[in-house]
């Protein structure tokens, strides 16, 4: 090979090493157990005032969630959300796989970190304060709970 293709490779390798680490890492380090479920992404929607807070969540290996307990968010100021909208994604033994949450959060609502209780446990969503930049009607994701 010549100078140039070893140029090019010595800058395509790292930057996708770095593009499978952030993609593969998981969305917060030392999730608790005990909430049965892991955070795959989460995503921000303005509308006008009020944001949408989406929360996508992943069933760990062999334990299945439950649906009879509640599942809440927990905000800065120790208020308790209930979700909006719920939607389930079954495998085809009817196991619950996966879940996404929904909630109608106001723009107080941002100003500190927030956490998921479910079953047992709980998860962070968001360890940052503050309202992260976020055009109306456009949703932003967030690959992790640093935001």
């Amino acid at each position: 090979m010549n100078r140039r293709a070893w140029i090019l490779l010595a800058l395509i390798v790292p930057c996708m090493a770095g593009a499978a680490w952030y993609w593969t890492r998981s969305y917060e380090a030392g999730a608790d157990p005990a909430a049965r479920m892991t955070i795959r992404f989460s995503s921000l929607e303005r509308d006008h005032s009020y944001f949408w807070l989406g929360v996508v969540l992943k069933a760990r290996k062999g334990e299945a969630p439950e649906l009879d307990k509640p599942v809440r968010l927990v905000l800065a100021d120790g208020r308790l959300l209930e979700p909006a909208d719920i939607t389930l994604q079954r495998s085809p033994d009817e196991q619950i796989e996966a879940m996404a949450l929904k909630f109608w959060i106001e723009e107080g609502d941002l100003a500190g970190p927030i956490r998921l209780r479910l079953h047992d446990g709980e998860l962070s969503v968001r360890t940052g304060s503050g309202i992260p930049e976020t055009p109306t009607g456009k949703p932003r994701y967030f690959h992790d709970d640093d935001w």
